[in-house]
């Protein structure tokens, strides 16, 4: 029998027939002007040969045989390129000009469309002559707008989205594929829903909204009834994924709020009637049609339809049956957890996806859109969660969170209230939720506690060991312990889904492996009621030969899959392994890689490689829109595979299974195909880059570009990561240039220079914080092994000061940068304790520090970000804390007379140790980890075994509290020191004590073992540390130098380092060789711990001020602390030797008069100059630096003859105190300056008053000879500087320009400018003012200048100008090796200039030193202080700087790095 010609149209569309049909007796149009034309049904049945023939029959006909024909075209196969797109937009723009910015859609079509298309009837983009055929392609994206807003936005936000797509790539639009004449056929046809339902699923990449909400007069697309139904719409055939909507949060909220389908606009009435019918056909009722889109855009859950189909189809095609008794005996048991555990590739995965169709009665063969509704109360409700390593928003616990509530609330609708609860919520507060805590009690815990649900609730999640921090994925990372507490999807159970009404049972899959083999007890001690455990295969049966069934099938099934995707024969192996499946993995690759090199294709082989390195680099995946943005899109069909090895759903390109990543990744594996991931970290970073600057541009309104109101998440989040990935040149080596497409160009130096610009982008800095990304990026910044030009400055000012810049403006960013950058010492401030800082210890691979605090909480922080990843509760204050060797314990001291052991990868409690009747002040772990001992406020030690948990032996012979311990290195011994200001050394052998080591006159508070063993190091509270010889107990070294007790003792891992921390506030530096302090690094409070990390760049202090400190060792061995033993409250003055080998230091301390002379090598005082009259008020060393010269508070001068020490000469003649002194640059003359208001020369070699210089009003601070000699500068109370001629005694000059006092003034090297330092009383703030002496003026104040500006700029500039403006500054002198900041807070004590001019140093009463450009007047460098620097000098050769300070230091500074 005869079939109809399938192109033949329906019998109600032949021409004649519909217009009897719409009771129009007007003739088609085509058929008015052509009625012997042939239908396109006759034409298509003609043989290819034979219609050429016919139509050259009607050549004059033969476009309207083509348009005639293009009538019954399906409009979903009818979209415009972006090619076409843009000739279009200059079509309009010539065609209105100016006025085409201004047009609604509604405008272009009743004022162009509908006119150009007239003659035709036809759709626009069936208009040769304005859409060129080749611009005419199926649609890739369906283009959700509304037709009130404006035509040149919407083109706009198209082309901008697909900026870097290829522009063959299509879209629909409604009205240039749509036929816009009511009267036609065709248009009837294409507003069918059954026509936009078949577009929407044509559309692969899925539906792009253009929203314009930050236009003010703008339509909401959610205001529309055409727009509401075409994203329902999206959703039900392409999942969340396949609606590309860009919402901020404070924008999401308005849009929620007016989704209402009944009251939505339309502009037929009849479009209304048929949208609300599809509704209610698809979604009951519009009301629940509401409810679900608002849910979706609210929590923005994931979808697993991708996982659960694909895993399905799988099972199917290996022809698996379930055996679900065990499932059956579960459900009826009261156990609460299911646990199915097995190795890598044994189809936990598949039985998730049939356990969740066996909850939802779904046939493995015939999976629905929407799960059946009212199955009885026997099938309780099921949702899932898939965990997936390579996507890191499977494993971020909020979005966990999200995903299982939009699930209750919207699949299941047995709990139709929940999504009303959720709908309750603040949209805004939704879409920013940050805490996991806030996020479960809100979303699931209390709406199902408001609902009082009791029904069987199932809740399953595949795959923990996904979820575990260090994936075999990863062959970059290499660890030697566990992450505290790393698995946030277990985290997520243990502390938040546990606590779900007892109604909701668990069912878990896992590798026995996950969280460092602690996964299944961590599931035990979680649910201690029980955990049922089965195998998968317990579960499965395999179909045999003959219909017989199996119920074994041993190895790994991932290789029968890998099989399928072999074209060629594989030869069947039984048991299969893991490496059978890697080597069909091979045989694949080199097929495909054969295939790429025929014919000259070469490019295809780089195009699958690029593709194979993006995917690789990826944190998520990546969508089809993206891969087309990146010029990638063509490539996906060629992977090698495809579509099973990689395959696409849902709009996103996924891999068959985790060991695919596994062999792309390891070289040794997969040889040449090793996936070039840097060249993929290079490609997303500059395309999330370029897309940055775009949206910078929109919203800064310097374009017309319309679009998404908001940087899509993974942009902020990961921009940074894979720019910085890319441009660590270290990382270059790390893997083969070769590959698929052979050897590439390293991208590092495009990255790098790209990562540098983003550096700089305050703007980016606010949207990352605001995000919530700042540890993360600062991870990532830290994380690299070698540096960009800005990468460490931006870190250690992020490291340093992140937890201060969240909230702060993009100005405020660029503001707090400029006065913090760079930071001299690194200090890393770890906030989050509420009580004091106890005890610290880094973990063994230095990656995670552990922290004990009198909040009773033990806090795990990641070294790399600052962030705290764990916080483990105990029942009281903790003052100790260890890690064991392999990292895989921690032990804590509590003050509840026990101490705990930890899980390190759980964080759970797996011991409780009791023995001691006091508080546990001290624990360490044997270097075996077998033992550990402990110390305790009872007098005693004991050790225990790290296993049992018992106690082996207890050590006594202290006499009062033990407060440390520490084993040594090789085990055998144990020390301890206690209150009885001993230490002891114990054989672990036998418990005996071996030695009892006497020396300290208060309690011993810290002990510690040298990395060899031969030293023992403690310290103490007489404010000393001590080392011993651990052979013969003699006490080799004392260390002085703190002021306050001791707290804590480390050594550094090479042994050549001790640091110790004090309740003087401070941590200090030692050299173990030469016992000398190194550094001193300063903090407020009481330091009560220390400890090196393991590779001894770090240290890590706790204190009483509730926080840990990180600080750079290495930057903190460049700065040299001076101490002596019987220092004065502080130092007052300073001064080099002319050959800067010595420095002389005095104080102004009133029972004090000595004079310290110091090696500035060594660090070492050498000398003291005593029998001074009086305190010391100035230094200065003759310029042959044979004599030194001091000015007294008793009204005289002294000199001094270096060599002998001895004061060879005392000049009387002022009669009030003398401020200052001077030697001539021939070292024939001295003047000086005093109270008595007068200036007086002598004579150097006779000590004789030479001149009496009288001018100022007021006393004279400071004086200052000229480089030549011949003139003399001064300064006072008077507020005035005065120039002088030495020569005539006479006054030349007065300078006035100062508001208050000057204290202090020098010359320039050249003798052309002059610097002094004032005192203002009236206003507090310091400034330095810079005089041409030529010209007798003041020309510059320097410590308002920045301030002046920004006051300036403020209210003529937006704030992202400013922070622009800033940011140029910053750059130009980032650039010139230099760092803006701001001038003093505080009055300025001293100023002088460096020996070659170009710099300017001051001290002043706001705790710090200031370098100065003399050139440009602006501030370099900032030198933090803890107390006043009271002096400043420089060095002859300008090579250091010399500080003088009241807490009892004098400080070296180098001026390159300013350390």
């Amino acid at each position: 029998m005869a079939r109809p010609n399938p192109d033949c149209p329906p019998f109600k569309r032949w021409p004649g027939v519909a217009r009897r049909v719409l009771g129009d007796e007007r003739a088609h149009p085509l058929q008015q002007a052509h009625p012997v034309l042939p239908s396109r049904g006759f034409f298509s049945c003609l043989p290819a040969e034979l219609q050429s023939v016919v139509l050259g029959r009607f050549p004059e006909r033969d476009v309207h045989m083509r348009t005639l024909s293009n009538i019954y075209k399906d409009t979903s196969q009818l979209g415009i390129t972006l090619r076409g797109l843009q000739k279009l937009k200059t079509i309009l723009t010539e065609t209105f000009g100016d006025t085409f910015v201004e047009m609604s859609t509604a405008d272009v079509n009743r004022m162009w469309v509908q006119v150009v298309t007239a003659k035709q009837r036809c759709r626009l983009v069936e208009m040769a002559d304005l859409v060129a055929p080749e611009d005419v392609a199926p649609p890739t994206y369906f283009i959700s707008h509304t037709w009130m807003n404006k035509t040149s936005r919407l083109f706009d936000h198209v082309m901008n989205y697909l900026s870097n797509a290829s522009d063959a790539v299509a879209v629909w639009i409604d009205i240039l594929c749509v036929n816009q004449h009511a009267e036609t056929v065709t248009h009837q046809h294409d507003v069918q829903a059954t026509s936009f339902s078949s577009v929407v699923k044509a559309c692969s990449a899925g539906t792009l909204v253009v929203l314009d909400v930050e236009q003010k007069d703008a339509i909401s697309p959610a205001t529309r009834a055409w727009c509401i139904f075409e994203w329902a719409h999206t959703l039900l055939l392409h999942g969340p994924d396949g609606l590309h909507l860009y919402l901020r949060p404070e924008d999401r909220g308005a849009v929620l709020g007016s989704i209402n389908v009944t009251e939505a606009k339309c502009f037929k009435p009849e479009d209304k009637v048929m949208i609300l019918g599809e509704v209610s056909r698809y979604h009951t009722s519009p009301e629940v049609f509401n409810t679900k889109l608002k849910l979706q855009l609210l929590l923005e859950p994931l979808s697993y339809k991708v996982d659960v189909q694909r895993l399905t189809k799988q099972a199917a095609a290996m022809g698996t049956q379930w055996v679900f008794d065990g499932v059956d005996a579960w459900l009826a048991s009261e156990s609460r957890v299911l646990c199915i555990a097995a190795g890598a590739g044994e189809g936990k995965s598949t039985i998730s996806a049939a356990l969740f169709n066996l909850f939802n009665h779904q046939h493995p063969q015939e999976q629905q859109q929407q799960p059946p509704v009212g199955t009885g109360p026997e099938a309780p409700v099921s949702v899932c969660h898939f965990l997936k390593y390579s996507d890191q928003r499977r494993l971020e616990p909020i979005r966990i969170i999200k995903s299982l509530a939009f699930q209750l609330a919207e699949r299941w609708l047995r709990i139709p209230a929940m999504g009303h609860q959720l709908l309750l919520l603040d949209v805004a507060e939704v879409a920013q939720v940050a805490d996991v805590e806030e996020a479960f009690t809100k979303l699931l815990l209390q709406p199902l506690e408001a609902l009082a649900w009791q029904e069987p609730v199932v809740l399953l999640i595949d795959a923990l060991d996904e979820a575990d921090p260090f994936s075999s994925g990863d062959k970059t990372t290499k660890t030697t312990c566990p992450k505290a507490c790393g698995n946030l999807a277990m985290q997520l159970v243990t502390n938040h889904l546990r606590h779900l009404p007892p109604c909701v049972r668990f069912i878990f899959t896992t590798r026995p492996d996950a969280a460092a083999s602690q996964v299944l007890p961590f599931l035990e001690r979680t649910f201690p009621s029980g955990v049922l455990h089965l195998s998968p295969s317990a579960l499965r049966c395999m179909s045999g030969s003959g219909g017989s069934s199996s119920n074994s099938q041993g190895g790994v099934m991932v290789y029968h899959s890998a099989v399928a995707a072999c074209e060629g024969h594989v030869s069947a192996v039984e048991d299969p392994q893991l490496e059978d499946v890697y080597a069909v993995y091979g045989r694949i690759f080199e097929a495909a890689h054969a295939q790429y090199g025929r014919g000259g294709i070469q490019k295809r082989a780089q195009l699958v490689g690029d593709l194979l390195a993006v995917l690789m680099a990826a944190k998520e995946p990546l969508s089809q829109s993206f891969l087309q943005q990146l010029g990638l899109g063509e490539a996906i069909s060629l992977l090698p595979g495809y579509p099973k090895l990689f395959f696409v759903d849902e709009h996103h390109l996924y891999l068959m299974h985790k060991s695919l990543g596994d062999w792309l990744l390891d070289p040794t594996i997969s040889g040449a195909f090793t996936a070039q991931v840097r060249q993929g970290h290079a490609r997303i970073g500059l395309q999330l880059a370029e897309q940055w600057k775009k949206e910078k541009q929109r919203q800064q309104g310097s374009t017309a570009v319309a679009g998404g109101s908001s940087s899509s998440p993974y942009l902020l989040k990961y921009m940074i990561t894979h720019l910085a990935a890319a441009a660590d040149d270290a990382a270059a080596t790390a893997g083969a240039q070769g590959g698929l497409g052979g050897p590439r160009a390293a991208p590092s130096d495009l990255a790098a220079a790209e990562l540098d610009l983003l550096l700089q982008d305050f703007d980016l800095f606010a949207a990352v914080l605001k995000a919530g990304h700042g540890p993360a990026l600062v991870g990532t910044l830290g994380a690299m092994m070698v540096h960009t030009a800005w990468s460490y400055d931006i870190f250690r000012w992020l490291r340093s000061d992140l937890y201060n810049l969240v909230g702060l403006s993009a100005m405020g960013l660029a503001e707090r940068a400029m006065a913090a950058v760079p930071v001299n010492t690194v200090v890393y401030q770890l906030a989050g304790h509420t009580a004091k800082v106890k005890s610290v210890a880094f973990s063994p691979d230095g990656r995670q520090l552990a922290s004990g605090s009198d909040d009773k909480t033990l806090r795990i922080w990641d070294t790399a970000t600052g962030q705290c990843t764990a916080t483990l509760k105990t029942n009281s204050w903790v003052e100790c804390v260890a890690f064991s060797p392999d990292g895989g314990q921690l032990a804590s001291g509590s003050g509840d007379d026990t101490f705990r052991l930890w899980d390190t990868a759980t964080g759970q409690c797996t011991a409780t140790l009791k023995g001691h009747t006091c508080i546990v002040l001290s624990v360490a772990f044997s270097p075996d980890g077998q033992q550990l001992a402990s110390g305790s406020n009872d007098g005693t030690l004991r050790l225990w075994n790290t296993t049992t948990g018992q106690c082996t032996a207890t050590l006594e012979g202290h006499t009062d509290t033990v407060f440390s311990v520490a084993f040594s290195p090789d085990g055998r011994q144990l020390s301890s020191g206690g209150k009885d200001k001993t230490l002891r050394l114990w054989d672990t052998g036998t418990g005996q004590c071996t030695a009892t080591l006497e020396g300290h006159i208060d309690m011993v508070t810290s002990v510690v073992f040298s990395p060899d063993g031969r030293q023992l190091a403690s310290g103490s509270y007489d404010k000393n540390l001590r080392l011993w010889d651990t052979a013969t107990g003699q006490c080799t070294a004392t260390l002085e130098g703190h002021f306050g007790a001791v707290k804590s003792v480390a050594f550094s891992p090479d042994g050549l380092q001790l640091a110790s921390g004090s309740t003087d506030a401070t941590v200090r530096l030692w050299d173990t060789a030469t016992c000398v302090c190194t550094a001193t690094f300063e903090g407020r409070t009481w330091v009560l711990s220390v400890a090196f990390s393991p590779d001894g760049r770090q240290l890590v202090s706790g204190s009483e001020e509730n926080t840990l400190r990180l600080w750079d060792v290495a930057a903190g061995q460049r700065s040299a602390t001076l101490d002596v033993k019987e220092a004065p409250a502080y130092f007052h003055r300073v001064a080099f030797s002319p050959n800067g080998r010595q420095l002389a230091s005095a104080s102004d301390y009133s029972n004090v008069k000595t004079i310290w002379l110091w090696d500035t090598a060594t660090g070492q005082c050498t000398s003291k100059l005593e029998g001074q009259e009086g305190v010391v008020n100035s230094l200065a060393f003759s310029p042959d630096g044979r004599q030194l010269a001091s000015a007294h508070f008793y009204n005289v001068l002294q000199l001094w003859d270096i060599s002998t020490r001895e004061c060879t000469a005392t000049l009387q003649g002022h009669t009030g105190i003398v401020n200052s002194v001077a030697f001539s640059p021939d070292g024939r003359q001295l003047a000086s300056g005093s109270y008595d208001k007068s200036l007086r020369l002598w004579d150097a070699a006779t000590g004789q008053c030479t001149a009496m210089l009288e001018g100022h009003t007021e006393a004279v601070y400071g004086v200052a000879f000229s480089p030549d000699g011949r003139q003399l500068a001064s300064c006072g109370i008077d507020k005035s500087l005065r120039l002088w001629d030495v020569a005539t005694g006479q006054c030349t000059a007065t300078l006035n320009g100062h508001t208050a006092q000057a204290r202090s003034v020098a010359f320039s090297p050249d003798g052309r400018q002059l610097v002094s330092g004032g005192r203002p009383i009236l206003l507090p703030r310091g400034v330095l003012t810079v005089g041409e002496v030529a010209a007798h003026k003041a020309c510059a104040s320097w410590g308002e200048g920045v301030k002046r500006l920004k006051r300036g700029l403020e209210g003529q500039l937006l704030e992202s100008e400013w922070a622009e403006h800033v940011r140029r500054a910053l750059r130009a002198l980032r650039d010139a090796g230099l760092t803006l900041a701001e001038g003093h807070t505080d009055p300025i004590f001293n100023a002088t200039f460096s020996p070659d001019g170009r710099q300017l140093a001051s001290s002043s009463v706001d705790n710090t030193l200031r370098l100065w450009d003399a050139a440009t007047g602006q501030c370099i460098a900032t030198l933090a202080h803890t107390a006043r620097p009271t002096c400043v000098a420089f060095s002859p050769d300008g090579q250091q700087l010399a500080s003088g300070n009241v807490d009892q230091t004098l400080r070296l500074w180098e001026p390159m790095t300013w350390q």
